[in-house]
């Protein structure tokens, strides 16, 4: 998920579709848990692209069994 862009759509990313949403982070944690996801690992980690850096919110979440 990008930290602090704007809109959100699925894009094609290293071959698969991939979510890309610009909301804050504690927003897309609170989605996510909202979902009924337990986050299980999230970080925000910055990655060079040809724009420029641009941070991403990176999650592991759990669906409950």
């Amino acid at each position: 998920m990008l930290v602090g862009g704007d809109g959100e759509g699925v894009e094609d990313w290293l071959g698969v579709p991939m979510f890309f949403s610009g909301s804050d982070p504690d927003s897309d944690r609170q989605l996510l848990r909202d979902a009924g996801l337990t986050l299980l690992r999230d970080e925000i980690v910055a990655q060079r692209e040809p724009e420029g850096e641009i941070s991403f919110l990176w999650v592991l979440g759990k669906k409950p069994s």
